[in-house]
């Protein structure tokens, strides 16, 4: 007797050759399932030959093959975790290789020395004995910091690179102006004086925050409260200076 693969074969190459004898060859049906994937009984065989073996498995042989997976599995999540850190490893390598050298710390005492000796307020640029030079920035801020360099900037409008996370940039840069003006000489009475400065400008901003924080926004509005807090320092300094004289004056007089 024949088989059902026999059966099936016979069917399908008959459905085959009548189809393409209706349309007169092969072309107009070379998309056709019958003329595209023909049937294959060794084909068919071999398919239903593994479905018995996998039915005909035992339960520990089954463990077995789970046991086998799962080690297969559990060596290609090492694998993952150690290519991980190596590209970790490579890209520290090479940021590290690739940032800049940290200028010398000159000595005090050496050198110019800022309007306010005693100490300077952060945000404020290194004055190096003019005004001018105290409270000047770059007139534009590039948009790209350039490769592996952080878009982030401190209040001294220095790159920074904070720990490994999700920063706002805005945020960020009003965390920065904030902590430099907490930080002033002068104590409240400096940080009311400079707050009013920021509010006699008439942008509501300058104290609020940068509404579009793209890295030239947030480091022109970080120069701007860093001009503001120096500006306040000088004139601290400069009232100081100008109530000892008079003091002296005083003396002299009597």
């Amino acid at each position: 007797p024949r088989s059902l693969e026999d059966l099936k074969a016979r069917y399908y190459t008959i459905a085959r050759r009548l189809l393409v004898a209706r349309e007169g060859g092969e072309a107009p049906v070379a998309n056709d399932v019958l003329v595209k994937h023909p049937y294959n009984k060794e084909h068919d065989l071999e398919r239903k030959r593994g479905i018995e073996m996998m039915q005909k498995r035992t339960r520990q042989e089954l463990d077995q093959e789970n046991a086998i997976i799962a080690e297969a599995r559990q060596v290609e999540e090492d694998r993952r975790v150690e290519a991980e850190a190596a590209a970790a490893a490579a890209a520290a390598a090479a940021a590290a290789a690739a940032a800049p050298p940290v200028p010398p710390t000159a000595a005090p005492g050496v050198g110019p020395q800022p309007l306010a000796a005693a100490g300077r307020i952060p945000g404020a640029p290194i004055a190096t004995g003019t005004v001018q030079d105290c409270l000047r920035f770059p007139e534009s801020f590039p948009a790209d910091p350039g490769p592996r360099m952080p878009s982030l900037l401190t209040a001294d409008l220095q790159p920074v690179r904070p720990p490994p996370g999700v920063y706002a940039r805005g945020v960020h840069a009003i965390g920065a102006a904030n902590a430099a003006m907490a930080s002033m000489p002068g104590g409240q009475k400096a940080q009311k004086m400079a707050e009013q400065i920021l509010l006699d400008l008439g942008w509501p901003g300058a104290i609020s925050g940068p509404r579009v924080a793209t890295r030239p926004v947030c480091a022109a509005w970080l120069a701007l409260r860093a001009e503001v807090n120096a500006l306040v320092e000088f004139k601290r300094v400069v009232a100081g200076r100008f109530g000892d004289g008079g003091g002296d004056k005083k003396k002299r007089r009597r």
